[in-house]
């Protein structure tokens, strides 16, 4: 049984070294992941990893959708 809520499940790393305090989303699998997406690609200033975010997002809604 899975455990709830906010646990470590995922080590991340960064140019080889350890990443703390991160959040991994499953937007593939997980519809929360994909509003979560959508809501950060809204939010940024960063346009290019808004459209970026935005085109993925539209990928796996398409593809979800086959």
């Amino acid at each position: 049984m899975p455990k709830p809520g906010l646990f470590s499940k995922y080590s991340v790393e960064k140019d080889g070294h350890p990443v703390g305090d991160c959040f991994v989303l499953e937007p593939e699998t997980d519809p929360a992941a994909r509003a979560a997406l959508e809501a950060y690609a809204h939010a940024t200033q960063n346009d290019h990893l808004a459209a970026d975010l935005t085109e993925w997002l539209q990928e796996i809604t398409t593809t979800s959708n086959q």
